[in-house]
């Protein structure tokens, strides 16, 4: 009696663990990918893009990235020239995808995107330009990093590719502290708040942390 009090308190907590977690995105009837405007937010562009006339770009990086059937996605990051001062801050600011030499994606953030940083705890970031993680039906996310500027948050952002498309679902201001794995699940640990301190070592507010969860195909948020 006693194991089945017990095993019935573990499926209670099982389930409700599951029910606190959120999907990023869903799949429509015919296996398209939708995003959630919950998990969009507008990307900072500091004093907007139409403030700026004659923004020039020069290409620093392009990788191609494969699903498990095959399909090859060609990304390329550009980093902004000339915007109005030395030492702009991101490693690029352009990102575009294509699929077939055909453009299905193109995101500006005058901010910009970093490489994921070296001192990341990590043990599943191969290449720190960005994160790839393989999703159900022949498409992938690819996980972009943003820049901490001042005391703010940087911009992760996720685009899922998918056939001959590409589709922004996530794009939260969040720190990034740490990418566990365990077994066949992928944790990002994050924080969507920036710590202030009394002293050098005393806080006065908490962190709002929360977990993107890469499992079974599928992101997770809670």
């Amino acid at each position: 009696m006693r194991k089945l009090v017990v095993l019935f308190f573990i499926l209670c907590f099982g389930a409700l663990y599951i029910e606190a977690q959120t999907m990023v995105f869903t799949y429509d009837e015919k296996g398209d990918v939708v995003s959630s405007s919950k998990f969009i937010e507008l990307f900072d562009q500091g004093l907007g893009l139409d403030k700026y006339a004659n923004l020039t770009y020069r290409k620093v990086f392009s990788a191609d990235v494969s699903t498990a059937l095959g399909a090859t996605y060609r990304v390329d990051g550009f980093r902004l020239d000339g915007y109005g001062w030395d030492g702009e801050p991101g490693d690029y600011h352009l990102i575009k995808i294509e699929k077939d030499s055909n453009k299905i994606f193109e995101q500006i953030c005058i901010l910009g995107w970093i490489y994921f940083p070296d001192d990341l705890p990590s043990s599943n970031v191969a290449d720190r330009r960005f994160f790839v993680y393989p999703l159900k039906d022949n498409s992938l996310a690819l996980f972009f990093c943003g820049t901490i500027i001042s005391s703010l948050p940087p911009q992760l952002t996720i685009v899922c590719v998918q056939e001959n498309k590409a589709t922004l679902v996530f794009n939260k201001l969040s720190y990034m502290n740490k990418i566990e794995k365990n077994g066949d699940e992928i944790n990002f640990t994050l924080q969507s708040n920036t710590l202030e301190y009394l002293d050098s070592d005393t806080p006065i507010n908490s962190p709002d942390l929360h977990t993107l969860t890469l499992r079974d195909g599928m992101i997770y948020y809670k």
